[in-house]
């Protein structure tokens, strides 16, 4: 039927109009179908009458007129609805956009795009559908009786017409939600000669039912008395009311003159129904009237109580807005946003929302309070609704300071109504606009939307196409409340997953540039700090932040507690630094990982020569024996192996008998083996001499100093050239120093491991005048302390009775106790000195160690 009904149509509606189908509803003798404008795109309706719906023969009963006759005359009825459409013009009446053409078989015409008609507006309410799009409020109800009765004025005022036919199909809904007049078709004009007789057409079985006339809606002098009267139409608003409350009109003829001449009287007693709005029975009580001088008009049902309220009065205003004053306008545009809440959302989005839209263009002056008002409506509206109706009127305001004030206040509302597409390409434009605006004020509000916008995009954006402008916005301005709001928005940038690459290379720079010491904008720049410090790198930190942020720290204008602040910060960024650094300097260090080190496999050769070549210790750990000075110690030393004589490492030196100092309450223990023996070999034929150190008396620990880390300082003696010295086991490395005849260097241990120290002459002398602090310090290595001085002092032995331990050394050392060189142990201990024996001691050379000197020197 539709494809026909389309054929049928002339050139000019099918060929300019884009037809949906189906059609979207029936009204009365009407289908309705959705179109669209091809060139522009504009929504309209088709109204399409189907002519096979009317028999073509027969004849009518008892008459003389033939079917198609009748047929043709009802056909004219309908292109006089049309026809009164294209003459009319009044917001109330539907608006005609394409006249009527008639085809073969259809009779069509375009008007503006409807979404209803008042019968499914009825049929809703009474199926109580809530929560829908197309649910009816008590406002829309109001808004539309108040519109039709404006219609109805227009028509008994001002064109001298009375509708008659005024029915639920007649009645329609545009897209704002608007009710328009139509269905004009039984309209009668009021002629000057004051006829006003009328008989109302018969009910012809014959046709359909939606061509007939309608008694159910019709006032009783008209169908009665056969009189016309505006106040006809008055009695069919009454019956309208009664229907759209109570799903039915107050009468129910059946189509008979007669049963509605019978039934009128008993219909009229309108009972107090629940359905009904209280204040709805006085306005139904002077609609529904038997007589038409009792009845209420047009204009006096407009102001009646039924439109007495805030609502109505707003829409009424909003109607005739265009013809307020400016002052006007104003004042309620300012105050419509308070009223907002209180309509329905499909007056908002239909009715309010259109209108807004129109005024938004018209007066700049205006613009801000009109935008107000929209974006608080589209909080109730879909994304998709948003972007079609709302979006394309925001990016006009891109360029408008007023509009622009407006929509940053609004940012959330916004981004909570678009996608990230939209957002990108739609708004961030108008944040750019707004970012180069010369007001500090639009600058200020702009920054402060910063941080709520970058959830919504991504890092290149955020990068390429925010931090610029407002990095800009920060280094040019002169106004503290920008740079502040700056401050902010930078915070925000890097929360939104600024890159740390433009943080340390740009936006550290940028906040060291920051000339102004003022503490409300350095307080902010803490802020700023505080999200920067776990992103840059610890070298940035202490080049850069901890720097500016003393800089900063150390203005006259903080208060104590803001100082503080800053402190907490530095301290806490401090501590990162040395944290990191330290770990950095580890991995650095040869020592924890430079050399792989080579683990020992138990062949004492293979132990030996990876010791000598500095590739690792004797017990796996790494060593560097490189030192120039080591090096240059072991060549000039008295002590160095002559070509004649051998020596050997001992395998496991026996502990020393005294093994502690004790002084003033403190016992610091050896928990290790240390040098205890020194053993020298000579050639074959001639007599070996081993050298025994024991302690024989208890020195006297003075510490001089504040008591610093035991747990990471070990220290161990080591004999080089002379000199004796201690040295810390967090290095690798070997130190060593010319004191005197004897040298003590030092060198990594472990609390597993032994020190063994051999020497190629028997011949100890130290110097007395050369042998200071560090040679004390040596001393108490020899007798196997392991924490000899955590303290970090040195010990000095005293020229008097005993030794002490100080922090300042330099005096003189008594010479060593003689050396017998026999089998036996010869003990010369000084007077009161608490000078170790060196006690000779046969060495029994193996051949495995022949074979070690052997490797040595073919090394050498």
């Amino acid at each position: 039927m539709f494809s026909s009904a389309m054929k049928s149509l002339s050139s000019n509606i099918s060929s300019h109009y884009s037809i949906s189908q189906p059609a979207a509803f029936q009204a009365g003798p009407w289908s309705v179908y959705d179109a669209r404008r091809r060139n522009t795109g504009n929504p309209v309706s088709v109204f399409t009458f189907d002519k096979r719906k009317i028999p073509s023969q027969n004849s009518r009963a008892g008459g003389v007129a033939t079917l198609r006759q009748d047929a043709e005359e009802m056909c004219d009825r309908l292109r006089k609805e049309a026809g009164y459409l294209a003459k009319l013009r009044h917001p109330a009446i539907l608006e005609l956009v394409e006249p009527v053409e008639e085809g073969r078989s259809s009779i069509s015409f375009v008007t503006e795009r409807v979404t209803a008609c008042l019968t499914s507006v009825i049929e809703r309410k009474a199926s109580g559908r809530t929560g829908s799009d197309d649910e009816v409020d008590e406002v829309e109800i109001q808004k539309g009786l108040l519109q039709l009765a404006k219609g109805l004025e227009f028509l008994h005022y001002s064109a001298c017409i009375v509708h008659i036919g005024l029915v639920p199909s007649a009645v329609f809904v545009n897209a704002k939600s608007d009710w328009k007049l139509s269905g004009l078709g039984f309209a009668q004009e009021l002629r000057n000669d004051n006829s006003r007789e009328y008989f109302v057409p018969p009910y012809d079985p014959r046709f359909p039912p939606s061509l007939q006339f309608n008694l159910d809606y019709s006032a009783p002098e008209l169908v009665i008395d056969h009189l016309i009267d505006p106040a006809n139409d008055m009695f069919s608003i009454g019956c309208l009311i009664h229907a759209i409350y109570s799903s039915r009109p107050p009468l129910n003829a059946n189509r008979n003159p007669v049963t509605y001449k019978n039934t009128i009287s008993q219909s009229l007693r309108i009972s107090r129904d629940p359905k009904f709005p209280s204040y709805m029975f006085e306005v139904l009580s002077q609609l529904l009237t038997r007589r038409p001088t009792d009845r209420m008009s047009s204009r006096d049902f407009q102001d009646s109580k039924f439109f007495d309220n805030i609502l109505i009065n707003t829409i009424r205003f909003l109607d005739a807005l265009p013809a307020k004053t400016a002052s006007e306008r104003q004042a309620f545009m300012r105050g419509l946003s308070r009223v907002l809440p209180q309509f329905p959302n499909s007056v908002q989005q239909k009715k309010l929302l259109p209108t807004l839209l129109d005024e938004l263009d018209k007066d700049e002056s205006m613009m801000g309070p009109i935008l107000t008002n929209v974006l608080e409506i589209g909080k109730t509206m879909s994304q998709m609704s948003f972007s079609q109706k709302i979006l394309p009127g925001l990016k006009r305001m891109k360029d408008l300071p007023s509009g622009q004030a407006v929509l940053l206040d609004k940012i959330e509302i916004i981004k909570s109504r678009v996608n990230g597409r939209e957002f990108t390409e739609d708004i961030l434009p108008l944040i750019h606009n707004a970012l180069s605006s010369q007001s500090s004020s639009i600058q200020e509000k702009t920054l402060n939307t910063i941080p709520q916008i970058t959830a919504n995009l991504d890092f290149q954006t955020i990068k390429n196409e925010l931090f610029p402008p407002v990095s800009a916005v920060f280094a040019q301005t002169s106004s503290l409340a920008v740079k502040v709001a700056a401050l902010h928005a930078l915070q925000g940038l890097i929360s939104g997953g600024l890159d740390k690459y433009t943080i340390s290379e740009k936006l550290v720079p940028l906040l060291r540039g920051m000339k102004t010491r003022e503490p409300t904008v350095i307080m902010c720049a803490l802020d700023v700090y505080k999200v920067v410090m776990p992103i840059v790198d610890s070298s940035v930190l202490a080049t850069d932040v901890i720097p500016h942020m003393w800089a900063m720290a150390v203005s006259p204008l903080l208060k104590v507690d803001q100082f503080r602040d800053f402190m907490v910060v530095v301290h806490k960024a401090s501590d990162r630094v040395e944290i990191e650094h330290a770990r950095k300097l580890a991995e650095l260090d040869p020592e924890h990982g430079k050399r792989n080190p080579v683990p020992s496999t138990g062949d004492v050769e293979a132990d030996f020569e990876a010791l000598v070549l500095g590739r690792t210790s004797i017990n796996g750990t790494k060593e560097s024996v490189s030192s120039p000075s080591l090096t240059n110690s072991m060549n000039n030393s008295r002590l160095a192996p002559q070509d004649n004589e051998d020596f050997e490492w001992g395998d496991k030196p026996p502990q020393p008998k005294t093994n502690s100092i004790r002084s003033q309450g403190m016992k610091i223990q050896s928990s290790r083996p240390t040098l205890s023996t020194l053993r020298t070999h000579n050639p074959p034929g001639q007599q070996q001499v081993s050298w025994k150190v024991q302690a024989t008396s208890t020195s006297t620990l003075s510490p001089q100093r504040s008591l610093q880390a035991l747990a990471a300082i070990t220290r161990a003696p080591s004999m080089s050239n002379g000199s004796a010295a201690w040295g810390n086991s967090s290095t690798s490395s070997v130190r060593s120093s010319s004191i005197g005849s004897v040298g003590l260097s030092s060198s990594t241990t472990t609390a597993q491991s032994a020190f063994t120290q051999t020497l190629s002459t028997p011949v100890l002398s130290p110097t007395a005048s050369t042998f200071g602090s560090t040679a004390s310090n040596g001393f108490a290595g020899l007798l196997g302390v392991q924490e000899a001085n955590p303290w970090n002092s040195v010990i000095s032995p005293s020229t008097r009775s005993s030794t002490s331990i100080g922090s300042s050394g330099g005096n003189s050392f008594p010479p060593p106790p003689p050396v017998q060189i026999s089998g036996g142990e010869t003990s010369n201990t000084s007077s009161g000195f608490g000078m170790p024996q060196l006690v000779p001691q046969p060495a029994q050379r193996t051949q495995q160690q022949n074979n070690g000197m052997d490797k040595y020197t073919s090394l050498l």
